[in-house]
C-alpha cells in the first residue's frame, strides 16, 4: 500500500514539525538494512524514526534480535505496535531518551528527520563506545558536511568530528522520489564504522573544534588564542608543522587530532 493510502487509512498525515518523509523504495530499504546487519552479531538493534515501517519490516525479518524503534508520533506508534507486535517500541523524542541499562553492541538505523540530524548525530556520539555500526540517512547537504574534505566549502567542525571518530562510507544519493511526501532535496545514506577512541577527552576535543571554526575567515591562531594561549599555540604549531596563518578549514581531521593531543589532557 502506498504511504498516502496508509496515512489516509489511519486518518493522519505527514507532519512537517516532525520532518516526516517516509521511505518508499524497496531497493533502498533492503540496501540500508543489509548494510547495517552484514557481518554483525548485535545485542541490540535500534531504528530512529520508523515512520510507516519500511525499514522496520526488513529488520523484523533479518535482525537476530528484536529491534527497538523510537517514534515520536503517537498516531504512528499505535500503527507500528499493531503491524509489528514483536518490536520494542519507545514512544517519544529520541533526543530526550536515556537508557536504563548499560548499552552493549548496538546497531543503529535511521532515516533521520532533516531538522534534527545534527543533534541526533551528536547524541549518538555519546554512546559511540557501545555502538558497532550506524547506517543513517540525512539531507544531502548535511551528509556533504560529514564527508567533506579540507579547504572545501562544506568542510567544518561537524566533518572533523565525524571523520575523527568514524570511518565513513557513502552508500549513495537517494532521490526525492524514494520518499513520500517528496522532499525538496536529495538525501544521502552513510555507514558509520566507529574508530578507536582518541587519547584526548571527547568533550574537550569537541570544544576545540567548535572554537577553531567559530570564525571561519579568521586564522586558527586567533580563534584559539583566548583559550589556549598564543605562545603555547605557536610552539605547538611549529612542532606540528602548522602555519601560524592557517585557517581551520585547511587542517585535516588527523591534524586536528594531533593538535588536540598536544594541547589537551589525556582522557582518564
Amino acid at each position: 500500500m502506498h504511504p498516502r493510502s496508509q496515512l489516509a487509512s489511519l486518518g493522519v498525515h505527514a507532519k512537517k514539525r516532525f520532518g516526516q518523509n517516509f521511505l518508499t523504495s524497496p531497493h533502498w530499504s533492503q540496501t540500508l538494512v543489509d548494510t547495517l546487519l552484514e557481518g554483525m552479531t548485535p545485542a541490540a538493534v535500534w531504528e530512529i524514526g520508523p515512520g510507516l515501517g519500511a525499514l522496520t519490516e526488513g529488520l523484523t525479518k533479518k535482525s537476530p534480535v528484536a529491534p527497538c524503534v523510537f517514534e515520536i508520533d503517537r498516531n504512528l506508534c499505535a500503527y507500528l505496535r499493531e503491524r509489528f507486535p514483536g518490536i520494542d517500541l519507545v514512544e517519544g523524542d529520541f533526543l530526550k531518551w536515556e537508557p536504563r541499562e548499560p548499552l552493549d553492541r548496538v546497531l543503529v538505523l535511521g532515516n533521520l528527520p532533516y531538522n534534527v540530524s545534527s543533534p541526533i548525530f551528536f547524541k549518538l556520539l555519546e554512546w559511540k563506545s557501545s555502538i558497532l555500526r550506524m547506517v543513517l540517512t540525512f539531507q544531502r547537504e548535511f551528509a556533504r558536511r560529514l564527508l567533506a574534505k579540507p579547504t572545501t566549502p562544506d568542510y567544518g567542525g561537524t566533518g572533523v568530528v565525524a571523520q575523527t571518530f568514524y570511518e565513513l562510507q557513502s552508500l549513495g544519493v537517494i532521490p526525492p522520489g524514494a520518499f513520500y511526501p517528496k522532499p525538496d532535496v536529495d538525501s544521502e545514506a552513510i555507514c558509520f564504522e566507529p574508530k578507536a577512541d582518541p587519547r584526548v577527552d571527547r568533550t574537550a576535543f569537541l570544544r576545540l573544534v567548535r572554537e577553531a571554526f567559530s570564525h571561519r575567515r579568521k586564522m586558527l591562531l586567533k580563534n584559539l588564542s583566548h583559550h589556549y594561549g598564543k605562545d603555547k599555540l605557536l610552539a605547538v604549531f611549529e612542532t606540528l608543522g602548522i602555519s601560524s596563518k592557517a585557517r581551520a578549514e585547511e587542517l585535516s581531521p588527523g591534524q586536528f587530532l594531533d593538535l588536540a593531543e598536544s594541547l589537551l589532557p589525556s582522557r582518564s
